[in-house]
C-alpha cells in the first residue's frame, strides 16, 4: 500500500476524485447485481442503498489498510462535550429544516413510530448518513486536509473541496424530474451543509455526530413530510436552507481557525505524514 500512500501524499486531489468515482462505480456495479439477482425495482431505495453501503464498506476497508481508519473518526465516537454539542446542533438543524421546506415548527413526535413508512424513513436516512459521511467528512476530507492541512488556507480549501463534490453529486437530481433551478439551489444547500459538517468532524475528531445530525436532518424532514405540504416552488426551501446554514459555517470556521483547533490539527496532520514516511 506504500505506492498508493505516496500517490495520496502527493496528488491529494487527484486521489480523492479517484476514491470518489470507483465508489460511484461500485456502488452502481452492487446496485445493477442487486436488481438482476433478486429481481428487484431499481427505484426501490433499499436497492440503491445495497450498493452505496456496500461500496462504501469496501472503501472503508481500503482506508484501514492505508492506516487512515482511526484518524477519518469511524472509531472514535467523540467527548460528553462533543455529543452535548451535537444534540444542541440537532435541534437547530431539525427546526431550521422545517421552517425552510414547510414554513411552520410544528412536528407530531409519535409520528416518529406510527407508520411503517416513518420506521423505513428512519432506517433509509441512518444508513444514507452513514454512508455520505463516511466518504465525504471522512475519507474524502481526511485525504484533502492531511497534505493541505499543514495552513489555514490548506485546511479551508479541503473543507471546500469535498463540500464541494457533496454538493456536485446532488446536482443528478435534474435527471429525476427535479427542475434545473431546484437542482442548482440543491447543490448550495448541500455545498453549505457540508462545509458546517466538515468543520464539525475536524473539531471533534468523530464521524458519530455528523452521522446522527445528517441522519436526523433528513429523517425529520421526510416524516413531516408524510402530512404536510412542501413549500413551492421547491427551489425556496434549498435557498432558505442555505442562508439559515451559513452562520454554522462562519461560526465554525472562527473556531476551527482562532480557537486554537487549527494548531492541534496541523500537530496531528505532520506526525501522521511522518509516520507514512
Amino acid at each position: 500500500m506504500q505506492p498508493v500512500s505516496e500517490f495520496a501524499n502527493r496528488r491529494p486531489f487527484v486521489f480523492g476524485l479517484l476514491i470518489l468515482l470507483a465508489w460511484i462505480l461500485l456502488a452502481g456495479f452492487i446496485t445493477a447485481s442487486v436488481v438482476q439477482l433478486f429481481q428487484l425495482p431499481l427505484d426501490n431505495p433499499f436497492t440503491h442503498l445495497a450498493g452505496t453501503l456496500s461500496a462504501t464498506v469496501i472503501v472503508l476497508f481500503y482506508t484501514y489498510r492505508l492506516g487512515w481508519l482511526q484518524e477519518i473518526g469511524v472509531t472514535d465516537f467523540g467527548t460528553i462535550n462533543t455529543w452535548g454539542l451535537t444534540i444542541i446542533l440537532g435541534f437547530f438543524v431539525v427546526l431550521s429544516g422545517f421552517y425552510a421546506y414547510f414554513g411552520n415548527l410544528s412536528f407530531e413526535l409519535n409520528a416518529l413510530y406510527d407508520t411503517s413508512d416513518a420506521r423505513v424513513i428512519l432506517l433509509q436516512t441512518l444508513l444514507t448518513g452513514f454512508v455520505e459521511e463516511s466518504i465525504f467528512r471522512g475519507v474524502l476530507l481526511y485525504a484533502f486536509v492531511r497534505i493541505w492541512g499543514k495552513t489555514k488556507k490548506g485546511l479551508v480549501a479541503g473543507i471546500v473541496t469535498q463540500a464541494a463534490l457533496f454538493g456536485v453529486l446532488h446536482a443528478l437530481q435534474a435527471f429525476y424530474g427535479v427542475t434545473p433551478v431546484a437542482a442548482a439551489a440543491n447543490v448550495l444547500a448541500t455545498f453549505i451543509f457540508g462545509v458546517w459538517l466538515g468543520i464539525l468532524v475536524l473539531l471533534s475528531g468523530s464521524l458519530w455526530p455528523a452521522i446522527l445530525l445528517h441522519t436526523a436532518s433528513n429523517a425529520f424532514l421526510l416524516i413531516k413530510g408524510i402530512s404536510s405540504s412542501w413549500i413551492e416552488p421547491a427551489y425556496l426551501g434549498y435557498l432558505r436552507e442555505a442562508i439559515v446554514g451559513l452562520p454554522l459555517v462562519l461560526i465554525g470556521l472562527w473556531v476551527l481557525l482562532k480557537a486554537g483547533a487549527h494548531r492541534r490539527f496541523v500537530l496531528q496532520m505532520k506526525s501522521q505524514v511522518m509516520s507514512d514516511d
